[in-house]
């Protein structure tokens, strides 16, 4: 007969299992499609891309130029729309509408772990400044822009999203950028 100290053991053991493996992350990002749009005489080039490497693995790619100094008043405008994805009638809401003056984020130092995450990565695959001016007729560019599923926190809901980067100089709209996907649950 097994002692109560063992059966305890065994217990402490699986529960500790569960709650291991409830806090791993059981989706993978996906990204359908990306692209980018100029809106004004302002931009002169902007293309971008998205590449998977393999499930919830991705890789980003960015080139633009502007045909004038951006203002000092330039901003970029962040919009993600999410739909549940298991929710039959689930219409899309609003999840972050986000409008940052582009000097003062090339500049700051971000306290948001995600944030932080965020411009780290694009500060070690960019040739952006991060002061101002962004200057006309030199070529930007991210490269190799890694996105992971393990980016997101384990919590994340399985939902459709789309994400919108618009960027305005002088209140004016420039710029588009474009991706849609969704969270789905790991095969």
């Amino acid at each position: 007969m097994l002692s109560t100290k063992i059966i305890l053991y065994l217990l402490t053991g699986l529960s500790l299992t569960s709650v291991m493996q409830s806090s791993r992350q059981r989706f993978d990002l996906i990204v359908h499609n990306a692209s980018c749009r100029i809106l004004s005489s302002t931009m002169k080039k902007f293309d971008c891309d998205c590449t998977m490497l393999k499930r919830g693995n991705y890789v980003g790619n960015m080139a633009f130029m502007y045909n004038k100094n951006l203002a000092s008043n330039a901003e970029w405008h962040a919009i993600i729309n999410i739909i549940h994805s298991h929710l039959k009638t689930a219409k899309p809401f609003k999840y972050l509408d986000v409008r940052v003056n582009v000097c003062k984020f090339l500049s700051a130092t971000m306290h948001l772990p995600i944030l932080r995450m965020f411009l780290d990565e694009v500060r070690e695959t960019s040739n952006l400044p991060f002061k101002c001016p962004l200057k006309k007729n030199y070529l930007y560019s991210i490269s190799n822009y890694t996105i992971l599923s393990e980016y997101l926190p384990p919590y994340t809901p399985l939902v459709q999203f789309n994400l919108t980067l618009n960027t305005y100089d002088n209140r004016r709209p420039i710029a588009k950028l474009f991706a849609m996907g969704a969270t789905v649950k790991r095969s």
